[in-house]
């Protein structure tokens, strides 16, 4: 075979450039992630969810209905005697209200309508809270 050949190619020595390249990415990732990490610190105050006065009054437990055969899962149930009106889930850490990531629902004048809802089993004791009474980052407070 001749050094010519399309068969005795050889594969070059990988260049210094070409091994910092994935170093410089995995640099730069991290980089942004302490950043956004930084920025969530600093805004949390403004950011934060709040509840109006009186909040405590306007919660009702979810019924709990079992556990999910995937795990790490519970199923709850609404219950059937709240008033119509839109829901978010709370739960309580440390005696302050946190809202439940995504969990929302609707109540509707249809008695024949049950509501379930997939929470994880990280949140204990899981309650229902009209959204009236939830105050999100930017919104200003209601008057009830």
């Amino acid at each position: 075979m001749t050094p010519d050949s399309p068969t005795s190619r050889q594969t070059p020595a990988p260049r210094a450039s070409a091994l910092l390249t994935p170093l410089a990415c995995a640099v730069a990732v991290s980089l942004f992630l302490v950043a956004g990490a930084c920025a969530a610190a600093d805004g949390s105050a403004d950011n934060a969810v709040r509840f109006s006065e009186g909040w405590q009054e306007h919660t009702r437990p979810l019924i709990f209905h079992g556990s999910r055969m995937e795990g790490g899962q519970t199923l709850w149930m609404v219950p059937a005697t709240l008033p119509k009106g839109n829901y978010r889930v709370i739960t309580l850490v440390d005696g302050q209200p946190r809202l439940v990531d995504g969990q929302r629902f609707t109540v509707t004048s249809d008695v024949f309508r049950e509501v379930h809802l997939v929470i994880s089993n990280s949140e204990h004791s899981p309650e229902a809270i009209d959204e009236r009474w939830v105050i999100l980052p930017g919104q200003p407070a209601a008057a009830h």
